[in-house]
């Protein structure tokens, strides 16, 4: 299940602090990563996730949250960025 103003933000770019308001190509380089959600998640409102992440079988993703790191199967996160809050499943 998916919660309304949900964002997968499957792009991004890399951070280059030498050059960068000279704007070449490297300043400007941005890449892709897949985003995977296993079965049975639930993801709440606004909830917001980073490219590279896999979220877990049975695993909830609280409203608002910012996931920027792969969720273990059956846990809950929830924050900025996400954290573990509790296990749902033993």
């Amino acid at each position: 299940m998916i919660g309304p103003r949900v964002s997968f933000e499957t792009s991004t770019h890399t951070l280059v602090v030498e050059g960068f308001h000279e704007r070449t190509e490297e300043t400007r380089l941005t890449f892709h990563k897949d985003i995977c959600v296993r079965d049975g998640v639930w993801i709440g409102a606004g909830a917001l996730i980073l490219c590279g992440v896999t979220i877990g079988e049975q695993s909830i993703v609280a409203a608002g949250s910012v996931v920027t790191r792969d969720v273990e199967p059956g846990i809950l996160v929830g924050g900025v960025p996400a954290k573990m809050i509790r296990r749902l499943i033993p």
